[in-house]
């Protein structure tokens, strides 16, 4: 009986040693978590929670499916990498690199994204909700169905971001200071978002919601704003200089002396004011 019991005691032992790695290829995992290196390697459906991965090589690794959820990937780069439906739940990827990274379906909740590098990526429907994405750089990124619901996005360029269909969420989100010149988005939301200070010139941003955003001081020189909802806002200082409001609405959004709507573009435009003035498209 004894001898039954201690046997026991050494294969619940040898599976809970194990469990916490599980992978098709677990020759691959070991080498990660020996070495921190790991380019190219197919890790796909790892369980690599909490590791502490921090500064790892998994340049073009495929590591779809794969839980980092709470894992520390501090400085780790992640270029080329594809991490289709991969769960970075609370993890901290400050300062990592995901350059041109394949992220469709990927979740970022909570994730620590200060100063990492997400230009060129592909983040069609990830989750970013709550996430720090503080001074990052997205320069570039493609999303679409993407949702960074009260991320922070403070002081993070979002130059030339497009998204290749409606459906991405920024709603309460902070942008202040953000770069966001010549995003093209259409049918994408920031309701009660902090754009202070941001600069979206030259962006197109038709069909966009931005009721009860905060565009204190933000400048939209020459932005294409067709039928966005500027409802309820905050226009404080802000810059809509030979911005293109055709079929906007802008009603009962605050401005005062120095909100610039110099040489706009107006057709069927409500006003802050509720004025609709006559048109003068060009």
């Amino acid at each position: 009986m004894k001898l039954l019991l201690s046997a026991s005691i050494v294969v619940v032992s040898a599976i809970e040693t194990i469990a916490p790695v599980r992978a098709g290829n677990s020759s691959q995992v070991r080498q990660l978590l020996t070495t921190k290196s790991c380019p190219g390697c197919d890790l796909s459906g790892s369980d690599l929670s909490g590791k502490n991965l921090q500064g790892a090589d998994l340049t073009g690794a495929k590591m779809s499916s794969v839980n980092l959820s709470r894992a520390n990937l501090t400085n780790a780069n992640l270029t080329d990498a594809y991490l289709y439906k991969t769960n970075f739940t609370s993890a901290n990827l400050s300062s990592a690199n995901l350059t041109s990274a394949k992220m469709q379906y990927a979740q970022f909740n909570n994730a620590n994204l200060t100063r990492a590098a997400l230009n060129s990526s592909y983040l069609v429907h990830a989750k970013l909700i709550s996430a720090d994405l503080s001074n990052a750089d997205l320069s570039g990124a493609k999303v679409g169905g993407t949702d960074a619901t009260n991320a922070n996005l403070s002081n993070a360029n979002l130059s030339n971001m497009e998204s290749l269909y409606g459906g991405t969420k920024f709603g309460g989100a902070n942008l202040t200071n953000a770069n966001l010149t010549s995003v093209k988005f259409q049918y994408v939301d920031f309701p009660n978002a902090n754009l202070t200070g941001a600069n979206l010139n030259g962006s197109q941003l038709g069909v966009t919601d931005f009721t009860g955003a905060k565009l204190i001081n933000a400048t939209l020189v020459g932005a294409y704003l067709h039928k966005a909802k500027i409802i309820g806002g905050d226009l404080s200082d802000a810059n809509f200089s030979s911005a293109d409001l055709r079929e906007a609405n802008m009603s009962s959004s605050r401005t005062n002396a120095k909100t610039n709507f110099q040489g706009i573009q107006v057709c069927n435009t409500t006003m802050p004011d509720g004025s609709i003035p006559v048109c003068n498209k060009r």
